[in-house]
């Protein structure tokens, strides 16, 4: 056998790399906004969760503790501020009712919004401007003791369908969620 018979091939050819980076290329361009409609989709899902058992589990301390139980937006260093879009918020054994975190009262669970800064944005309505106070008995009022039925809704500015979640407080405290289509649009509340 001659030198040149037994040297085996090694590598591609100009062509052959062309085409798989093309080939490569199509399947990016089609993969990523699909990849970035799951993940805006599962943060919405991780937020509206979020808050919904906040105030799930708010509502059955208060029961099984006998005491009233407050779930407001803020976080443990400045307590409650009303601040829903900064995405944190507290829910804390309220001994007197009045909807702040007093330095007595105990700090049961806090949550943030899942994802980077401004990606879901969550809003609430009037009731929510200060805290929610779920009393023994499972009912949700302000904290001057006025009807505190709400909404909070959980947003992601992206085309993606259904791209809110309006999580609703009814009169009996009870809690549910309800899928909104904005359009891709978070207006106010």
């Amino acid at each position: 056998m001659t030198q040149a018979a037994t040297r085996t091939r090694r590598g591609f050819s100009l062509v052959e790399l062309m085409v798989t980076i093309a080939v490569l290329a199509v399947t990016l361009a089609l993969a990523i906004p699909s990849f970035a409609n799951l993940t805006a989709q599962n943060r919405l899902a991780a937020a509206s969760n979020g808050v919904q058992a906040a105030l799930m589990a708010a509502r059955q301390t208060a029961i099984s503790l006998g005491r009233p139980v407050s779930l407001c937006a803020g976080d443990p260093a400045t307590g409650c501020n009303g601040d829903w879009p900064a995405g944190q918020w507290l829910v804390y054994e309220d001994s007197d009712g009045d909807g702040r975190l007093d330095d007595t009262e105990t700090l049961l669970r806090q949550g943030t919004v899942p994802g980077p800064d401004g990606a879901v944005v969550i809003e609430g309505n009037g009731p929510f401007d200060e805290a929610i106070v779920y009393l023994p008995e499972g009912r949700a009022v302000k904290p001057g003791g006025g009807f505190a039925a709400g909404t909070l809704r959980v947003c992601v500015r992206r085309a993606i369908g259904e791209n809110a979640v309006e999580v609703v407080i009814a009169a009996s405290g009870r809690v549910r969620k309800t899928p909104v289509d904005l359009d891709g649009q978070c207006p106010p509340l």
